[in-house]
C-alpha cells in the first residue's frame, strides 16, 4: 500500500482511536491524531505538514461546522496539494448530523465525501481507498 498520509480530527478521543485502529488494521501507517480543527488548520496554514487525506468529524454546533468550512476553503484557497502531487489534499467529513443541509454545504465548499456516524468500517475503508486514489 502507497505511503500515504492521513489526518484524523475528532474531539472524542475514543471515536478517535478507534478510527485510528480501523485505519491500521487496513494498512495505513503515518495517520495523525487530532483533537480539534484549531490545530490542524493552524498546522496547514504554516504548511509544515503534508497530507493526503483528512478525516474529521463535524458536530452540530455552528461554530464547529463553520471551522469545518473555514478548513475546506483553506485547502482550495491556499492550494494544500498532497505530497509530490498536484492534487488538493481530500477531506472526508463523518457526522452523527448528516442531514441535508449540512451534507450540501459541505460538499458545495469542497468536502469530497460526508458520511454518517456510526460509521461502517468496510464502507468507510472503501471511501478511503477511493478518495486516496482519485486524481
Amino acid at each position: 500500500m502507497p505511503d500515504f498520509k492521513i489526518i484524523v480530527v475528532d474531539g472524542d478521543q475514543v471515536a478517535r482511536e478507534l478510527l485510528y485502529n480501523d485505519l491500521i488494521n487496513a494498512g495505513y501507517h503515518h495517520i495523525k491524531l487530532f483533537g480539534s480543527l484549531e490545530d490542524v488548520l493552524r498546522l496547514l496554514k504554516l504548511r509544515k505538514n503534508s497530507v493526503d487525506l483528512i478525516i474529521t468529524e463535524m458536530k452540530y454546533s455552528k461554530t464547529h461546522k463553520l471551522e469545518v468550512i473555514d478548513l475546506l476553503y483553506s485547502i482550495r484557497k491556499r492550494k494544500l496539494y498532497r505530497p509530490n502531487s498536484q492534487k488538493l489534499v481530500k477531506v472526508l467529513i463523518l457526522s452523527t448530523y448528516a442531514n441535508e443541509e449540512n451534507v450540501s454545504v459541505c460538499l458545495a465548499a469542497g468536502a469530497d465525501d460526508f458520511m454518517s456516524k456510526p460509521y461502517q468500517v468496510l464502507y468507510l475503508l472503501d471511501t478511503v481507498k477511493t478518495l486516496l486514489s482519485e486524481s
